[in-house]
């Protein structure tokens, strides 16, 4: 990769990563009467957890940008909650998966309703074509991003 492309790259990205936060990431940090009352963080992990159906803890803990230790905390919380549950791997006892508990699962597919009206409400003035052509991108920069 060219020099050029690279620090291009690198400034798309930044760019990305702060406009989604000011506009758009707040959809999923509005609160709302959903039980129990879970913090942006324990959320992602719940969302991450959903989407992989079963994930290494470390491999949650590498997605999330988590120390070992803070994941612990916040594993430990989700239980408590009983959204998640933690499994030993039969075969490597070093490995421990995680997974949704079936509370976790209509919890999170609460949330993830409510986070579907609030991006309607912020694309509502935005053209249909503009939006599907933003999707079309998206997800030519997540092939990309899986091929990392």
């Amino acid at each position: 990769m060219k020099k050029e492309t690279s620090k291009l790259l690198n400034q798309l990205f930044f760019e990305y990563i702060t406009l989604y936060h000011q506009k758009v990431g707040i959809v999923f940090n509005h609160d709302d009467d959903t039980m129990p009352k879970c913090n942006k963080n324990q959320r992602k992990a719940l969302f991450v957890i959903k989407k992989q159906k079963r994930i290494i803890q470390t491999d949650l803990g590498k997605c999330l940008d988590l120390s070992k230790g803070a994941l612990t905390i916040l594993l430990d919380s989700l239980e408590k909650f009983d959204l998640v549950k933690r499994e030993n791997d039969l075969k490597d006892r070093r490995k421990t998966w995680v997974q949704l508990t079936e509370k976790g699962e209509q919890y999170t597919d609460a949330k993830l309703k409510l986070y579907e009206l609030g991006i309607v409400e912020i694309f509502k003035e935005i053209d249909e074509k503009e939006i599907i052509k933003a999707t079309e991108n998206l997800k030519q920069l997540i092939d990309l991003m899986n091929k990392l």
